[in-house]
């Protein structure tokens, strides 16, 4: 479950333990660094059918199945974004809309 209204220490960032956990510190830190550089992130309204295609392992193929551990997206906007989850243990290969694509976060 989405543990965002826990007020506890389940969400809390043990600020004395920074040092530890500087890793972690920097990736969260990049991450909403990306968020606040790409506008197609910070959606005031509802996606509509032309601002995002959906996919699943192929393109244009999402699975909505309740044992499917995978969706995939594409956020139609100036620059593209590709968007994958895959929630299995296993290593899954993905079939990429054409063009030229950059990892951003494994």
């Amino acid at each position: 479950n989405n543990p965002y209204v826990h007020d506890d220490e389940l969400n809390w960032f043990l600020w004395d333990k920074l040092a530890q956990n500087m890793d972690m510190f920097d990736f969260v830190s990049s991450l909403i660094a990306f968020r606040k550089k790409h506008p197609e992130l910070k959606q005031t309204r509802f996606l509509e059918d032309q601002d995002v295609s959906w996919h699943g392992q192929r393109l244009d193929q999402p699975n909505w199945e309740d044992q499917s551990r995978l969706v995939a997206y594409v956020l139609n906007a100036a620059l593209p974004l590709y968007v994958a989850f895959n929630a299995q243990k296993d290593t899954v290969h993905l079939e990429l809309p054409s063009g030229s694509w950059q990892m951003l976060v494994n």
